[in-house]
């Protein structure tokens, strides 16, 4: 439980300071995916996260948090026996996935 609770901590301070960068990266990563021909549902999933990541504002962290849901089992690829923590991870993985781009963190260490 202790290294949860850090790693709740740790994603969500390191969210805060590099969110900016975060869409930034997304939005260059929407207009790539815009430019292709959709072949399906999961490119226009696709589409609308990388879209809603590279937005500001509550509501497009709704969106794209309902969307995560909605894909948990896609996703995360596991079928957990509680499905309580499948929810609560998919509701916060906007922000956990800020873990891939520590790199962009001021005091990330290579």
């Amino acid at each position: 439980l202790t290294n949860i609770i850090k790693s709740f901590f740790r994603t969500f301070f390191l969210y805060l300071e590099i969110r900016g960068k975060i869409r930034n990266w997304f939005l260059m990563i929407y207009q790539i995916l815009q430019s292709l021909p959709i072949e399906g549902k999961v490119d226009a999933d696709a589409q609308k996260i990388a879209l809603y990541q590279s937005r500001k504002g509550f509501v497009n962290y709704l969106k794209l948090t309902c969307l995560y849901v909605k894909l948990r089992k896609r996703i995360f690829h596991v079928e957990e026996k509680d499905g309580i923590l499948t929810l609560l991870r998919a509701i916060y993985f906007p922000i956990s996935c800020s873990d891939y781009f520590r790199y962009m963190s001021k005091s990330y260490k290579k």
